[in-house]
């Protein structure tokens, strides 16, 4: 991903000699202490979507790992000649980190900061399509609804954006 991050932002800055970049971290979606049940991201009744927490904090990892392949990536970049015009924008902070009382996608618990990421985003008619692809075991149809399901989940909310913009804005 670095390596990739480095040609994209090369290229770009060369694309667009007298353009100021900025290249914005991924918030973070989930915390990094893991839940005993896991993070129910859903509820169909009478059906959960839960995440085990396992799988959550590994995400929380892999996205770390993301974001400091982007530092990485930005530092190289501006290290070199005319490198000065990209700017890293570090949203985390923004969103209280991955700690417990971050901004982290609601895992159905309680007691926490309003969440600025979007958990999975699920309505009672997009729960009934998916109990009817299962029912008829119609798996290509499935995977399309669950795609359409998940292309809406897991993005910044409306205050998500704001912060984001607020954290970009600092920098221009």
């Amino acid at each position: 991903m670095r390596s990739q991050l480095v040609d994209v932002y090369e290229r770009t800055l060369r694309a667009a000699p007298r353009a100021q970049v900025r290249v914005l971290t991924y918030p973070p979606l989930f915390t990094l202490s893991k839940r005993s049940g896991g993070c129910r991201i859903a509820r169909i009744h009478p059906l959960q979507l839960v995440i085990p927490a396992d799988v959550e904090h590994q995400f929380a990892l892999d996205e770390q790992k993301a974001n400091a392949a982007i530092v990485s990536a930005v530092n190289q970049v501006r290290s070199e000649p005319g490198g000065d015009r990209l700017r890293l924008v570090d949203v985390e902070a923004a969103f209280g980190g991955y700690l417990e009382d971050g901004h982290t996608v609601s895992c159905g618990d309680t007691g926490r900061p309003t969440p600025w990421i979007n958990s999975a985003r699920v309505s009672l008619s997009a729960g009934q399509t998916l109990l009817s692809d299962v029912a008829a075991l119609d798996l290509r149809q499935l995977s399309i609804d669950v795609f359409d399901i998940y292309s809406a989940s897991f993005h910044p909310t409306a205050e998500g954006q704001r912060r984001m913009a607020a954290a970009l804005q600092s920098t221009l």
